[in-house]
This record gives structure tokens, C-alpha cells and sequence, in this order.
């Protein structure tokens, strides 16, 4: 509405004096007032008009790198697709958004000025990935690792291939050895809070063929780490090992899986923060109770007699539950409570040895900067070991199942994952 009666006045005023003072009813606008169609505070009045520019000079157009031409026209020109920068005498395009990243071979780019030549780099240890937003491939948030303390000083390469065929293969988180020959790429970790250390097996890819079974034994956990791709085709097995093949139905499981616990000796209470105690030891017994890890032990049997000789004892406790769902810290299952070292009947029976609580079951780490897949012919066993076939007494408890942690940004899982807890052993056995 203001416009159209300043026009309107603008066209009286000229007919009436040709030119009032402050006011011009041509196409040019005057001070203060524009009578064309496009006029504006301090804008030149051509239809159509924009901003005065300085003639040959080179700006920026609506998001393009123009030119102003001989009559000051500002002419649009090439478009920018992260915008155009006229904080210089020259005007240019952006070549990046600023905040964004990208991978150049193994480093990790981020536009800080709107130029790539201005781009800070930071070289990814294990590689950049361009899938899902650039970002370094990480082995996973697990909180044992400090690996970029390893993988900045040297210590891990993960330049060689872990490659096992069909047949039993033996790693030892102790003497940091597979099939007795010594991996050179490896570490150990501390883990504090009276936690095991880890033993870290490094590798570029790992591959586990059908038919094969990886067996772990030593005192650590164990985490096998790959640059890129774990595959386990075969069994990969950290539980409670066999001690002792006794005589008749003797066998004892108390060896815990690596980083498991000890079952409880003779009359002992199994190790590690929830193992499980022993039966009634100073008659013919209960059974004992077994160890705890991700959910709590059983209690042992209570041992009841005829009404001829009547009595009356309560199984051992089962341990309580140690672990947590994040395996922080990387840990195994406790031992299972061990059987009484003597016993006698109230009826007068002759005094009889039992036996160990089973083992714990280990712990494994299976990282990948890529890809875990466990196919439908392999599989992860962390199992307790079962308490030790009694020598007519009471029986030793079972040891709890260790823990199994995978960690990478894809995990394929179509074969088994196990940490299955040991049973207890029969009671009054001949």
C-alpha cells in the first residue's frame, strides 16, 4: 500500500514541478525514496536491480562465483556446492563442508576451514573406514583395552594371518604359544581390580576351518584381536579342563578354562569371589555347593538317612553371582565347592576320601576391526567343569560357566555360543 501511493505522488509531483524536493518520479530513485520497481533504501532503482559491485571484480552470486560486469551488474557464475567464501580480494569456492570427514588410504580427514589442502589428518592405526560416516575402525568399547597405547608404541602389528586347519590346536595364554610354536604378535594387559591379566593374541585376519578345535589352556583370559575378519568355522573351547582320569568313575574337573577358577580341594570351598563350600565334613555327607559367575550356584544336596539312623545335614552353598553383563572386568567362572576329606557314617562305615570341586570355565575375547562370524559349524564353549565323582561320600559341586565377549561392527552368529555351568557329582557312589 505505501509503495503504490509513493508512486502515485511520485507521478503528481512530476506533472504538477517536474521534480519536487526529495522526491523523483522517473524510473531512478532519489534519496531516501525509489520510484522503480524495485526500489529500496540505498539500492539502485533498475528493474530487477541487486547490489552495486565494483566492475571486472570477481564475487560471490547467490552461492555461484560470479563476475561484475562493466556497468556493475553482478552476473551469477560456476556454483559452489559447499558455498561460496568472499573473505578474500578474489572470490572462490569451498572445497569441503567444514566438520566433514573423509578417509584418504588409511587416514581420517576432517574439513576444519572449508578447504581439503586445509584439512587436519590423523592416521587410523587399524585403518579408515568410509561405511556409515568415515570414521578409524575401532576393536571395540571393551574397557580391558587400552589398545591405541599398543597400537601407537608398536606392540601389536597385526600383520600376520592366524590360519588353523582341521585336527585339535592348543593356545596358551601363559607361554603365549599356538601348537607349541610362539606368537610373536601378542600382549598382556592389566586389568586391575584382582582381576587376571588378558593375554592378546594379535592378527591381520583369523580362520578357524570346519573341523578344527581351538583349545585354550593357561591361566590368563583370552582375547583373540583381528585387524580385519575373525572367522570361526570350528570350536573354539576355553572351558574347565580334565585334571585327573582316576581309577573307575574318578575323574576330576577342578583345572578351571583360562582366566576361570580353581574348584575347592578336598573339604575346601572352590576359588575365585563366588565359589561354592563344601558339604557337612565332620560326618558321612551332604553334597557341596557349586560355584557362581553370570547367576548364582546351586546349593548341594542335603543328605537324609532310613528311619533306622536317622540324621540330618544340609548341602554346602552355592556361590553367589560375580559377574556382570559387560564382562568388565574379562573373567571366568568360580570354582564349585570340593567334597569332605573324610568321612563316616553314624552307622559305623569305614572312613572314605572324596573328591575336588569342578573348575571354572574361562573367559575369551573375539574382537574384530571388520567382521566376527561364527558359521553354523562353529561355535564358543566356556563350560564348568563337573564335580569330581565322589569316593562314597558326598559330592563335590560343579564350577560355574566362564564368560564369552564378542566385539565388532558386524558379528554374524549362526553356530553355538556356550558357558554352560558344571554339574554336581553323584553322592554315595561305589
Amino acid at each position: 500500500m505505501k509503495k503504490s501511493v509513493f508512486l502515485g505522488l511520485g507521478v503528481l509531483c512530476a506533472a504538477a514541478c517536474f521534480g519536487c524536493d526529495g522526491m523523483i518520479g522517473g524510473d531512478f530513485g532519489g534519496d531516501g525514496m525509489v520510484g522503480g520497481d524495485f526500489g529500496a533504501d540505498g539500492m539502485i532503482g533498475r528493474d530487477g536491480g541487486i547490489d552495486a559491485c565494483e566492475p571486472g571484480t570477481v564475487i560471490c552470486v547467490d552461492g555461484t562465483v560470479g563476475s561484475c560486469s562493466a556497468d556493475g551488474v553482478a552476473v551469477p557464475g560456476e556454483p559452489c556446492e559447499f558455498g561460496c567464501d568472499d573473505s578474500q580480494t578474489v572470490a572462490r569456492c569451498f572445497s569441503c563442508q567444514v566438520d566433514a570427514q573423509w578417509c584418504e588410504g588409511d587416514d581420517l580427514l576432517t574439513c576444519v576451514s572449508g578447504y581439503v589442502s586445509d584439512a587436519s589428518r590423523e592416521t587410523c592405526p587399524l585403518g579408515c573406514l568410509s561405511n556409515d560416516g568415515a570414521h578409524c575402525r575401532e576393536l571395540g568399547a571393551h574397557a580391558v583395552f587400552s589398545l591405541g597405547d599398543f597400537l601407537a608404541d608398536g606392540t601389536l602389528a597385526f600383520s600376520q594371518e592366524m590360519q588353523l586347519g582341521a585336527g585339535i590346536h592348543t593356545i596358551d595364554t601363559d607361554e603365549f604359544t599356538i601348537d607349541s610354536v610362539s606368537w610373536s604378535d601378542q600382549a598382556i594387559v592389566i586389568q586391575g581390580q584382582d582381576a587376571p591379566d588378558v593375554a592378546v593374541f594379535a592378527c591381520a585376519n583369523f580362520h578357524l576351518v570346519e573341523g578344527g578345535t581351538l583349545r585354550a589352556i593357561g591361566s590368563r583370559p583370552l582375547a583373540i584381536v583381528a585387524r580385519d575378519t575373525l572367522q570361526v568355522d570350528g570350536i573354539i573351547d576355553v572351558s574347565a579342563r580334565l585334571t585327573e582320569l582316576g581309577v573307575g568313575k574318578y575323574e576330576d574337573w577342578s583345572t578351571p578354562g583360562p582366566g576361570g577358577f580353581s574348584g575347592g580341594a578336598l573339604g575346601e570351598s572352590g576359588q575365585g569371589g563366588c565359589g561354592g563350600q563344601p558339604g557337612e565334613t565332620t560326618t558321612w555327607g551332604s553334597g557341596s555347593g557349586a560355584g557362581g559367575f553370570g547367576g548364582p550356584g546351586g546349593r548341594g544336596a542335603n543328605r537324609t538317612e532310613s528311619p533306622a539312623h536317622p540324621y540330618f545335614f544340609p548341602g554346602g552353598p552355592g556361590g553367589g553371582v560375580c559377574g556382570n553383563a559387560s564382562l568388565i572386568p574379562l573373567m571366568g567362572g568360580s570354582g564349585g565347592g570340593g567334597g569332605e576329606p573324610t568321612s563316616q557314617s553314624p552307622t559305623g562305615d569305614a572312613v572314605h576320601a572324596s573328591s575336588a570341586g569342578g573348575g571354572g570355565g574361562g573367559a575369551v575375547l573375539l574382537a574384530a576391526g571388520a567382521t566376527v562370524q561364527i558359521s553354523s559349524t562353529g561355535g564358543v564353549s566356556a563350560a564348568g567343569g563337573g564335580g569330581a565323582v565322589c569316593a562314597n561320600s558326598g559330592g563335590a559341586g560343579g564350577g560355574a560357566g566362564g564368560g564369552i565377549l564378542i566385539e565388532a561392527p558386524y558379528v554374524s552368529l549362526a553356530g553355538f555360543v556356550a558357558a554352560n555351568g558344571g554339574g554336581g557329582a553323584e553322592g554315595d557312589c561305589t
